[in-house]
Order: structure tokens, then C-alpha cells, then sequence
């Protein structure tokens, strides 16, 4: 948790700072300029100035950055202040503090199983508590206080058991993954099993070892193993070596001929628990039989960022749209359908 991400908490101990600062200054634009640059750059500047307390006397010897601060704070108070005098208009939050409630937890809370019992997207979840900064409500004596929609909290409370209970279960299996990836990376270390074949990728710009990984289902550190790496570094052109099951390697092969959006395309089927190996390379190509507009996902996207650019789409529909199954699954390049 990171309490200075949380607007309520951050701005309460802003205004604590600001109020500590104006009992020294007894002028705001110095309280201001001593918010921005430090009380110790702000009394310098009073000293050279000959004692003025005066923002605009003393304002020469303050730091660049803080001489267009002030201005520029003043600005946006007298913008906030006029703005209909001035016919700015005045964009709507879309969610206020009179369509939300809170709820008190004290248990380990997954921000992913509140989104299966309430249906509210953990984007939206994460937008409504900006401090938690991995998706999950620690446990803890004191609590955390959790935001939600006014009209899920009746599915919370009837559900909170088996939220807690999911949360609980999520652990577990992660702790199981951990073990079976460092069992895997054992075997790894060694080479590979007798039932894989060797089969050569060329690097392509735009690659790294992750995004490679992903396509041939396994691990960044094996790929190093087999080609000798040490670090991460690969240049286009370069050829890797990659050892895949015999019994799929008709289907590994055809990644190298693959686009980096049908690739991923590809990897976000295999999230779904479709079985990758049987999907037809051309399938990928789905954006242009669509009668529906294409976003490509950019690096940073998440799914509540691209639905907010149109008019009337939902995470929920943008998920049901293109059989995406949790968020994480987003990945630059990929290509969605946006209905």
C-alpha cells in the first residue's frame, strides 16, 4: 500500500503541510513557492532580498522551476474560480464520492475475486483505490478501508466469505506455481528432456526473451541456457535455439512466420485455456473479417484506459468481445475488437 497515491489521504496531509507553512510565512504565495521548492530555498531568497515578504520582491532568487510554479498555480485558481465567465467547460468526474461506499477489511483481499463475486473490473477497482499498489488488500490489524460502487455492496456483503475464502485459495495456488516453476527451473538447468526437439526462431524487431518465451511456452532463463546467454540482450537478425515437445512442434514451427500481433494473438488464446496448438495461423487475422473498429494496445494500456476512449463500452464488453479472460492478459501489439 501507498498511502501517498490515495487523493483523500495525500491532499488531507497537503493541506496539514500548507497550514504548518502559512503560520511561518503569512502569505500564501511564499507558502506556495515554499510547497514547491522548500522553506530552506524560500528564506534564502527573503535574505538576499533584503527581509521582504513578498513573493514578487524575493521572486528573482527563487529556483526557475518555482518562479513559473506560482504563476502558474495562480492561473489554474483563477480557472477553477471563472471558468464560466471565461466559457470553459467543466469535464464530469465519472464517478463521485455520492455513488461510492467503503467497506473496512481486515483479511487478505484479491482485487480479482472481488471482481468475481461483484462484477466490478479490477481497473475499476484499482481507479477507485489508487494506493493499493498489487491488485490485493493486505492483511493487517488496523485495516485498510476498500472503495466500491454503491450498487455492488450488497453483492460483497452477501459474498465477503467467499471472497475472503477465493483470496485465500489464490495464495495457495501461487505458492504452488512457485514451487513447480523452481522444480522446473531445476530440470531446466540441465538441459533439455529426451521427448523435445530443437528448432531454430529468428529474432525479429520488436523481441525480447519474455514475449519469446511466451510463444514457445517456456522459460526467458531456459532460452539463455540453450543458447549460452548471460544476459537478455538480442538483436534482429540473431538465431535462437529453442527446444519445444515433439507431439507440438508442427505448430512451434509456424510462430516464425507469424507477425508480432498474430503471435500475440496467438499467446492470448493460450491465456483463455484455448488449446494454441490447434488454431490456424490465418485465425489470428480476425480484425479483417471484423465489421468493428481495431485498437492496438499500446505499452502502459489496461482494458478500463481503452474502454473510457469510446462511448458506451465497458471492460466487461471489451473482455466478452475478445475472449479475454483477466486483464493481465493485455499485451502491446495485441489487436481488439472494439464493438
Amino acid at each position: 500500500i501507498d498511502e501517498r497515491r490515495d487523493p483523500y489521504l495525500s491532499t488531507q496531509k497537503a493541506t496539514d503541510y500548507l497550514k504548518d507553512l502559512y503560520k511561518v510565512y503569512g502569505d500564501w504565495l511564499l507558502v506556495i513557492a515554499a510547497y514547491n521548492c522548500g522553506p530552506g530555498n524560500v528564506n534564502k531568497a527573503i535574505y538576499r532580498s533584503g527581509g521582504h515578504y513578498d513573493y514578487w520582491k524575493i521572486r528573482r532568487w527563487l529556483p526557475r522551476e518555482t518562479r513559473g510554479y506560482v504563476p502558474a498555480f495562480i492561473a489554474a485558481a483563477y480557472t477553477m474560480e471563472y471558468h464560466k465567465e471565461q466559457n470553459i467547460p467543466v469535464a464530469q468526474p465519472k464517478f463521485t464520492f455520492q455513488n461510492l461506499d467503503t467497506v473496512h477489511l481486515t483479511k487478505r483481499t484479491d482485487l480479482s475475486a472481488v471482481e468475481q463475486y461483484t462484477g466490478v473490473s479490477q481497473e475499476e477497482l484499482a481507479f477507485l483505490n489508487p494506493s493499493l499498489k498489487k491488485g490485493v488488500v493486505p492483511a493487517s490489524f488496523d485495516g485498510y478501508t476498500l472503495r466500491l460502487p454503491l450498487d455492488v455492496m450488497k453483492a460483497f456483503a452477501t459474498n465477503r466469505d467467499s471472497i475472503h475464502h477465493a483470496s485465500q485459495k489464490m495464495v495457495a495456488d501461487k505458492s504452488d506455481d512457485e514451487e513447480e516453476n523452481e522444480s522446473t527451473a531445476t530440470k531446466s538447468a540441465s538441459g533439455p528432456g529426451n521427448d523435445m526437439a530443437k528448432i531454430n526462431y529468428t529474432v525479429k524487431t520488436g523481441d525480447n526473451l519474455g514475449y519469446i518465451a511466451e510463444w514457445y511456452d517456456c522459460r526467458a532463463q531456459e532460452i539463455r541456457n540453450w543458447n549460452g546467454m548471460y544476459g537478455s540482450r538480442i538483436v534482429p537478425g540473431e538465431t535462437l535455439t529453442i527446444y519445444v515437445t515433439e507431439d507440438k512442434i508442427n505448430h512451434y514451427k509456424k510462430v516464425d512466420d507469424l507477425s508480432f500481433s498474430q503471435k500475440q494473438a496467438i499467446e492470448s488464446k493460450q491465456d483463455q485455456g484455448v488449446d494454441v496448438t490447434t488454431v490456424n495461423a490465418s485465425t489470428t487475422a480476425e480484425e479483417d473479417e471484423c465489421d468493428c473498429k481495431i485498437y492496438t494496445v499500446k505499452a502502459g494500456d489496461t482494458l478500463w484506459d481503452i474502454a473510457r476512449n469510446y462511448d458506451g463500452v465497458s471492460t466487461t464488453e471489451l473482455k466478452r468481445a475478445n475472449n479475454i479472460r483477466y486483464s493481465s492478459s493485455l499485451k502491446p501489439g495485441m489487436k481488439l475488437k472494439i464493438k
